[in-house]
């Protein structure tokens, strides 16, 4: 089973699953369609503009959507499962496979501004709005692709972090993640709040980490011939050539 890692587009959208698709408390400050709690999500909504509330909220996110991806920046990623196709191939074919999460990011200016006393989202951040995982994917990991998905896409932009306004009681769905998960992958507490403070992860962090894993790698492989053990055939030993192996020659262990 292969998993497709697509942009968030208008064409996507419907894919989604109800009420997310249909969802505008992020980008225009409309309340949560389902609220577990009204204190906390009060906490962070806006004033929704008289010109919107009359609209449909799936053609307003729609446009929103849109106008991002024209811009050049997507909004969010969704991860399709594909059990018989490569990723390649799920993505030339379309939105066709079942949705297994996906994330809604954009910069602050982009989304609803928050009534205070919620903190300010930072101008060189990239905001993770919110994430979805279908309830018979949860537990595999998804969760940390998104947020990976979510640091590439600040990495891409050249924006300093990923900030993500979290729950401290966090217990079910809700438009707001969990605090307890995202300080275990990392983020910190940049500005506070009793209920919702704002955690930020740097991206000068990831990058650092991400190029000590490739060199790491790389060293593996390059001494990958001198580790491998010598295959035996008739009760001898057959010593390998390492002109003829299929990884590359690299340096013998230091003595």
């Amino acid at each position: 089973m292969r998993r497709a890692a697509v942009p968030l587009t208008g064409d996507v959208l419907a894919t989604l699953p109800d009420p997310c698709r249909r969802c505008l408390f992020w980008e225009h400050g409309a309340p949560c369609p389902q609220p577990r709690s009204g204190t906390v999500l009060a906490g962070l909504a806006s004033v929704l503009p008289v010109a919107e509330a009359g609209r449909d909220p799936g053609a307003r996110k729609r446009s929103w959507i849109d106008a991002e991806v024209a811009a050049g920046n997507p909004p969010g990623v969704v991860l399709w499962w594909d059990p018989q196709r490569g990723s390649r191939r799920a993505r030339e074919r379309g939105p066709t496979e079942p949705v297994a999460a996906f994330a809604l990011f954009a910069t602050a200016d982009r989304l609803a501004p928050r009534a205070a006393p919620a903190p300010r989202a930072s101008a060189d951040a990239l905001v993770l709005a919110t994430a979805w995982v279908a309830p018979t994917h949860r537990e595999q990991g998804l969760g940390r692709v998104l947020l990976h998905q979510a640091l590439r896409e600040a990495i891409r932009r050249d924006l300093a972090a990923v900030e993500v306004y979290a729950d401290r009681r966090f217990t079910e769905r809700t438009c707001v993640l969990p605090a307890t998960w995202l300080l275990h992958e990392g983020f910190v507490v940049h500005r506070e709040h009793p209920r919702v403070p704002l955690l930020r992860l740097e991206t000068r962090r990831t990058v650092r980490w991400t190029e000590q894993l490739e060199h790491a790698w790389d060293e593996v492989l390059s001494r990958l011939p001198e580790l491998a053990p010598s295959p035996r055939t008739g009760g001898t030993v057959a010593h390998t050539d390492p002109s003829t192996s299929r990884y590359p020659p690299g340096p013998a262990w230091p003595v």
